[in-house]
């Protein structure tokens, strides 16, 4: 289930993003989500929230640092995801 344009990024709609964007199925690595972008060898981890619904903020910071370094989407997906949404399907 997909929520364009969310007023906070949840867990799952991440997790659904990062697969989007290319990242493959993660691995569960202790209380974390490991995600590897094969084309490029990047690895991002996602925290397994305790309430199970939001995403860590440091977590956030982590992978919009990763994905604007490497290019792996635009300028305006950034922008919606630093505003704490999620960036529609294309």
């Amino acid at each position: 289930m997909s929520h364009p344009n969310q007023d906070e990024i949840t867990y799952e709609g991440m997790q659904q993003f990062l697969r989007r964007v290319g990242f493959e199925q993660p691995v569960k690595i202790d209380c974390s989500l490991a995600f590897h972008h094969q084309e490029t060898g990047t690895i991002v981890m996602l925290s397994i929230p305790e309430d199970g619904r939001l995403v860590r903020p440091a977590d956030l910071l982590s992978i919009v640092t990763r994905l604007e370094t490497l290019g792996l989407v635009g300028d305006s997906e950034l922008e919606q995801i630093k505003t704490g949404k999620l960036p529609m399907a294309s």
